[in-house]
């Protein structure tokens, strides 16, 4: 990758630059460099990115790149704030970036939360959520001191939204693939057939193995070797596992079913 000037790169070559750098990441190393890098053009200190991965329902891998203080993280993490952070609960409801200024803080709780994170260096700053195609949460917030707000210019506010949300997806998609490649990470011992494929789609729509042995003209034993024979090369056993692994690792996706299936689109004309 070539080297940059940010002071004097025009913002259209420097965001193509930290694109690529972002894209070319071959570890947390460079990963954390191109976080630095992207925290500075934007004007703020500090960054943390984390992702929820579920490898299975019961227990997801997470995973997280902090350029928050030390002495905040380990506040946050002992004292349980991730039930209380009004960020965490915007992401599992939204896929909007969210600018912390615009929080509800007319509870007493979120309030001293805010004020505490201040404390820190962290008064001001912007979260982008990202819903993965795998099932996959993720969130990327950078903040500054309380000293620096946000511009209140509505126009100013929506183009850092909208950057933001770019370079959240592309930093997302990165750390998903440096992870899901990472040695210890789980992974498929041999793709799927289109027949294990198919019976794990109608399986995760609910479909019993009589119901979806119907639906593919096949016998019900044929299903439960389909689905059995997919969860070895899984790693995984049970049938909830098995489609929360295969859809993770790539190797259904769930609207496939959907294109599948569907005869009609419903369209909504001016």
């Amino acid at each position: 990758m070539r080297d940059l000037d940010p002071s004097t790169a025009d913002p259209a070559t420097r965001d193509a630059h930290l694109t690529e750098a972002l894209t070319n990441a071959d570890g947390a190393p460079e990963l954390h460099a191109a976080c630095r890098e992207l925290t500075a053009s934007f004007g703020f200190e500090h960054y943390f990115y984390a992702v929820r991965l579920p490898l299975s329902f019961s227990d997801p891998y997470h995973f997280c790149l902090s350029g928050y203080p030390r002495e905040w993280r380990q506040r946050y993490d002992s004292l349980g704030y991730l039930r209380i952070d009004p960020v965490v609960r915007h992401i599992m409801s939204s896929s909007l970036p969210l600018i912390w200024d615009d929080i509800d803080r007319s509870d007493a709780t979120v309030e001293v939360f805010f004020q505490e994170a201040a404390d820190y260096g962290l008064g001001h700053g912007i979260s982008a959520p990202v819903s993965g195609r795998h099932g996959e949460l993720a969130l990327l917030s950078l903040a500054r001191d309380i000293a620096r707000p946000i511009s209140a210019d509505p126009v100013a506010r929506h183009r850092l939204r909208g950057r933001l949300h770019w370079f959240a997806t592309v930093l997302h998609e990165s750390v998903r693939r440096l992870v899901l490649n990472h040695e210890g990470a789980p992974r498929v011992s041999a793709p799927l057939s289109e027949r294990e494929k198919d019976c794990l789609l109608w399986a995760a729509d609910g479909k019993n193995s009589a119901d979806i042995g119907r639906a593919l003209g096949i016998t019900e034993r044929t299903v439960l070797f389909h689905i059995e024979s997919a969860g070895r090369k899984l790693g995984v056993s049970g049938r909830h596992s098995i489609i929360s692994r295969a859809v993770t690792l790539g190797e259904i996706e769930l609207h496939q079913h959907a294109l599948r299936s569907v005869t009609t689109i419903p369209v909504m004309h001016e």
